[in-house]
């Protein structure tokens, strides 16, 4: 499949997502649930804005398109974004924090609770993709700069 193909696969898979207001409803409540499980192994976000620089944490973070329609259900703000940054990292800030996806929730920079936090983040990626698969939505799993550069 070619660039454009794949390109518009991934515009319609989000658009199919997000047009699915009780699959969205459901994401929110894993990914809540998710946070809340890593809250109980101590990983915490110190908000230093260096897990959304990924190059320089050496980490590519995938989403699936669900997650992908429910981060980009909110605009980013306007500004040039470097090459491997996430659109919604303002400074140190992420603005889209209530709607990132399960990688952003269980990364943390340094790494903490790393088996514990691997199983978390294994476990809900599960359930998401049953979601999907529960909705008849369409499931794509990319790596979230360049789909992000497609979808916005």
């Amino acid at each position: 499949m070619n660039d454009a193909a794949c390109q518009s696969e991934l515009l319609a898979a989000v658009r199919q997502c997000r047009s699915d207001e009780q699959a969205m409803a459901e994401l929110r409540k894993l990914l809540d649930e998710a946070e809340a499980q890593i809250a109980r192994i101590g990983g915490e976000c110190s908000a230093c804005g260096k897990c959304c620089r990924f190059a320089l944490v050496d980490h590519r973070l995938y989403a699936t398109t669900a997650e992908l329609a429910l981060l980009t259900s909110l605009d980013p703000p306007a500004q040039i974004v470097p090459p491997g940054r996430c659109h919604y990292q303002q400074a140190d800030q992420c603005l889209a924090r209530d709607r990132r996806p399960l990688g952003c929730r269980t990364f943390f920079c340094p790494p903490k609770g790393g088996r514990e936090r691997s199983a978390i983040h294994e476990q809900f990626h599960r359930q998401i993709r049953r979601l999907h698969d529960r909705h008849g939505l369409s499931y794509l799993y990319t790596e979230i700069t360049n789909s992000l550069s497609v979808l916005l």
